[in-house]
């Protein structure tokens, strides 16, 4: 009943990237010799610049960073790098970037970063504060990307930041967002279940979590109701459901009334926002997420007596097929990411859902799915923690740190084995943490299986830890890299949770002896893998 595939999108605003790309510039704070890390400051004008002349150019300079933890109006870090002169035109605009600077910090994670704008022929203006999640570690390399808006008008070229984007994950979307190839949501009038008229821009501000369905379907939508309901529990216990929202929509406005939906919202005690509309109006909002029609989609007759809808009391037209979507949106608007198809399931549903499915729908709730409440979970909080909401990156009492013992684990594996990190001391050892609905782990698994590898023969493991999924999702994901190797299968996330895994991927890197020497937060690059592998491999081989 719902055909199913994968996407994921990375997006961000107009924009400025701050990340850096090889000048050296020093941090102006003097400390007592505290972990060092390297954050790479990129620039990037958002596409297309409104009116703007060849000849327009903008001053731009990063002043300071910001700490998580202590009080937005105190505790900036100045950041001396010096103004550079960007061309609003050329290979600033967005998807294209410029480097500021590469600069020494504290390692940590940061909140804010503080930017100078100006004319050509001044140093930066106005600084304006931005918010942003920044996870430096002390090995690698941390983009951060400070996104521009720019306009010429009667007056004169008006040039400033709009937006804040840190992490690898963080710096592709903030340029997709700045070229204008991020999904917005649609702002198409719809009705809620009391009639209302309702647009998603009343909800500007909250992470949304959208996801389609059908009253009439009871197969891959009683699912999601569990798996949703499980997210919200998830919320609840961390505090920050009050910054989320939870919305279905219906993919068929004929059936899907607003007293059928007030009926089926009651029926199974489900508490978020259910919106339908007209035809018009649903089918034009999913249209524009690239969801087809209702009227496009097969809906089979029944062979003999229909059934009986349960929440509209009517017979059911017929067998209708949907499409299983659910997206998450970031406060201003943008989708970033999304998954097509049914949920895992882990620990059971309520009789109430049970009792609602049909034999297809009972086959699903034993069949592997693309997503979790977890997974989603994994995508909700840096888009909070980028606006100061969650905490950043929590690490745990006794969480894995550079200098430290590598916790110890034992992990069965996609190919039915079971993996213990303690039987590969000795070896130095590469541990990815990853997951299938990770889109920036697509490019980094084929570059790390290879360079590993290559230096296999001096004695280098590596081990793929994919993320609360199941071994088919692990295995299928792994093999469609053209990987053959079998992933450590971390159900409960509970070894994610003793090395402090906040986001993936997360690459950790561990000495012959057992300790951990590297952890890479974020995409890895080949240029950035080289220079963490050599600590690990000094010595020679086994």
């Amino acid at each position: 009943m719902s055909p199913w595939r994968r996407r994921a999108g990375l997006a961000t605003l107009a924009a400025v990237a701050v990340v850096g790309a090889g000048l050296s510039a020093g941090l102006a704070i003097q400390r007592t010799a505290p972990p060092m890390g390297q954050v790479l400051l990129l620039a990037t004008v958002s596409s297309p610049p409104l009116a703007v002349t060849p000849s327009d150019r903008v001053r731009v300079a990063v002043i300071a960073l910001h700490p998580a933890g202590s009080a937005w109006a105190s505790g900036w870090r100045s950041v001396s790098v010096p103004p550079v002169a960007l061309a609003i035109r050329g290979p600033t605009s967005a998807p294209g970037f410029e480097t500021l600077a590469r600069v020494a910090v504290p390692s940590g994670t940061y909140n804010g970063i503080q930017v100078g704008v100006g004319a050509s022929a001044e140093a930066p203006g106005q600084p304006v504060r931005e918010r942003i999640l920044l996870a430096v570690p002390t090995a690698g390399l941390t983009p951060a990307l400070v996104v521009l808006a720019a306009r010429r008008s009667a007056t004169g070229l008006t040039v400033r930041p709009v937006a804040a984007y840190g992490g690898q994950d963080g710096f592709n979307f903030g340029l997709q967002v700045a070229a204008g190839t991020v999904q917005r949501l649609p702002p198409i009038t719809l009705q809620d279940a009391s009639g209302q008229p309702f647009r998603f821009g009343a909800l500007r501000g909250k992470v949304v979590v959208l996801a389609a369905f059908l009253t009439a379907c009871r197969e891959t939508c009683p699912l999601t109701e569990a798996s949703l309901e499980t997210l919200r529990r998830d919320l609840l216990q961390r505090g920050i459901a009050q910054d989320v929202a939870i919305v279905e929509l219906t993919q068929d406005p004929l059936d899907d009334t607003p007293a059928a939906l007030r009926v089926y919202a009651a029926h199974f005690h489900l508490p978020w926002t259910f919106l339908t509309g007209s035809v018009r109006a649903v089918d034009g909002f999913w249209s524009q997420l690239k969801v087809p029609a209702l009227a496009s989609l097969a809906c089979t007759p029944w062979h003999g007596p229909p059934p009986i809808d349960p929440f509209t009391h009517r017979p059911e037209r017929c067998n209708q097929t949907h499409v299983s979507i659910l997206a998450v949106v970031d406060p201003s608007g943008y989708v970033a990411a999304e998954d097509l198809g049914q949920p895992t399931i882990r620990g059971g549903v309520s009789t109430l859902i049970r009792d609602y499915l049909d034999a297809q729908g009972r086959r699903e709730l034993r069949r592997a799915g693309t997503w979790t409440a977890g997974s989603v979970l994994q995508q909700i909080l840096p888009l909070l923690q980028a606006q100061g909401v969650a905490p950043a990156y929590p690490r745990p009492i006794g969480a894995a740190l550079p200098g430290r013992a590598a916790p110890g684990f034992t992990l069965p594996t996609s190919g039915g084995g079971r993996v213990r990190l303690a039987a590969l001391r000795g070896h130095p050892v590469v541990v990815d943490f990853f997951a299938s609905w990770c889109t920036v782990c697509r490019t980094e698994l084929p570059m790390l299986n290879h360079v590993v590898g290559k230096e296999q023969p001096r004695g280098l493991r590596l081990l793929l830890v994919d993320y609360q999924e199941s071994a088919a999702t692990a295995r299928h994901f792994l093999l469609s890299l053209g990987i053959r190797r079998p992933a450590l299968l971390d159900r409960e996330g509970s070894v994610a949770r003793r090395y402090g895994v906040g986001g993936l991927p997360v690459a950790v890197f561990i000495t012959r002896t057992g300790r951990i020497s590297a952890i890479q937060i974020g995409q890895l690059t080949a240029s950035q893998l080289l220079p963490l592998l050599r600590p690990i491999l000094a010595g020679g081989g086994v």
